[in-house]
């Protein structure tokens, strides 16, 4: 696919995307990927509106693994 359709696409899904998690602010958690990226305890919000336990040194360990299925 050209970029700019890609683009168009990821562009429309983001505006849906947004627009639910605005009418659903229960069902809904906005993740930055460069917050979390940058610092994993990011992560600990979502952690909180799961109603889960945070436990920063598993979510280290899962986040060192890196992905190579797109290879």
């Amino acid at each position: 696919l050209p970029f700019a359709e890609v683009d168009e696409t990821i562009t429309e899904a983001d505006t849906m995307f947004e627009a639910y998690r605005k009418t659903h602010p229960d069902r809904c958690f906005h993740v930055h990927y460069d917050d979390y990226v940058k610092d994993v305890r990011a992560l600990e919000p979502m952690f909180e509106f799961l109603g889960e336990r945070f436990d920063i040194e598993t979510v280290e360990r899962v986040m060192s693994v890196r992905l190579d299925h797109a290879k």
